[in-house]
């Protein structure tokens, strides 16, 4: 990809175009602007402002995982699903949606789940230490100990009461690790560290080292990871001037509550997932992070006073489309206690809103879904990859 082009088209801002079919494209936003898709070629450095890389395209004939399926939690935000395996005592590895494999070392392990398995199963660590579930027949049998190490298609733990075991993965219920490693990727140098959405949930860390129509190349935990372009959803450069707003926590939040307090029923406000619970998608496209939130519902950040922006895709859930309803709703942003932004109806079906404001030096910024038409059946508002920009 020639980078003058390049840098001249991140200045265009673009509203949610298309990929054509099948084909990959890469938008590169900067703290300016939102970039322009266009057809991906061999870049082997980013540009100095570059902010998010943003895939569209490419996904077909990815395919299924290997295995049973898990979910895996690292170091710092790295999230995995797929099959387990390990690659020596000291590695599990975990593969992907295509059979691409992610190495994970014990020491940056922090948790993992059966995914069918583990379902409704609280996740409570012990007071020190470690602890496995397995399955035993019809129950599930829970160990505190200490995990050791991996072997083949199974882990080795040792049990405070049992001594040494080994749990094969097919009996695998879930693991919590107390994690005394660090941060599994740390930036070196002046190569761009990321934080990368995958289309299946993941995100995983790296340092960016080639980027090609094929293949996004991170080195992490001192290996070299190809990620198929397919599998990238999107690329945060973790360089400290923007965050997702869905990965800090909310100094206050409320729930909707449509049919008052005596009812007891209330819908709180969701991160990264919509406020039904399903993945966030608007405008057909489907966003890994942002926030959903049914009519009456607000969610609220404390900032630092710096200058920062908010940027955001803002709509109805392409998830009403399926109910026999006409919603519509509005989203509101307030600063300081202030509205500073309100959408105006949105309706199911219609085009998702492009949200790009100045918040100014702000202590507070909160964002409301709120009804427009007297009736909150349908009124789920997605903020859709919400970021906090501070340059």
């Amino acid at each position: 990809m020639q980078l003058a082009p390049l840098f001249s088209a991140l200045l265009c801002a673009a509203f949610l175009m298309p990929s054509t079919a099948g084909q990959a494209t890469l938008a590169i936003d900067t703290a300016a602007a939102r970039g322009k898709p266009e057809p991906i070629s061999t870049l082997e450095s980013l540009p100095a402002d570059a902010l998010l890389l943003r895939f569209q395209g490419g996904e077909r004939g990815l395919g299924g995982h290997f295995g049973e399926r898990f979910e895996v939690l690292g170091a710092g935000d790295e999230f995995l699903v797929g099959g387990l395996g390990s690659g020596g005592e000291e590695l599990l590895e975990v593969e992907l949606a295509g059979g691409t494999t992610i190495p994970l070392s014990i020491e940056h392990l922090r948790e993992l789940r059966h995914a069918a398995r583990a379902k409704g199963l609280p996740l409570e660590r012990p007071a020190e230490g470690d602890r496995v579930w397995r399955s035993r027949g019809a129950t599930v049998e829970r160990i505190d100990g200490a995990l050791l190490s991996f072997a083949g298609d199974a882990l080795v733990f040792e049990g405070d009461k049992v001594g040494e075991l080994v749990v094969p993965f097919t009996e695998l219920v879930a693991l919590v690790v107390e994690g005394l490693g660090g941060e599994s990727v740390k930036q070196t140098g002046q190569v761009r560290l990321l934080s990368v959405d995958l289309r299946d949930g993941g995100r995983v860390r790296g340092e960016l080292t080639a980027l090609d129509a094929r293949r996004l190349v991170l080195r992490r935990e001192e290996r070299a990871l190809a990620l198929p372009i397919g599998l990238v959803s999107q690329a945060l450069v973790l360089d400290g001037r923007a965050r997702w707003l869905s990965a800090s926590t909310p100094a206050a939040q409320e729930p909707a509550r449509p049919f008052g307090d005596a009812a007891g029923m209330s819908w709180a406000p969701r991160m990264d997932r919509n406020s039904a619970g399903g993945p966030l998608a608007c405008g057909g496209e489907t966003h890994a992070r942002g926030v959903g939130l049914l009519a009456g519902a607000r969610v609220e950040w404390e900032l630092d006073g710096r200058p920062a922006r908010l940027r955001a895709i803002c709509g109805l859930d392409d998830g009403v489309l399926a109910l026999p309803l006409a919603p519509v709703a509005r989203a509101v942003v307030e600063v300081d206690g202030k509205v500073l932004w309100d959408s105006g109806p949105l309706a199911a079906g219609a085009a998702p809103v492009l949200v790009d404001l100045d918040l100014g030096a702000a202590r507070r910024v909160a964002l409301l879904a709120l009804d427009h038409d007297g009736d909150f059946a349908g009124d789920r508002v997605d903020w859709a990859s919400a970021l906090l920009i501070q340059p």
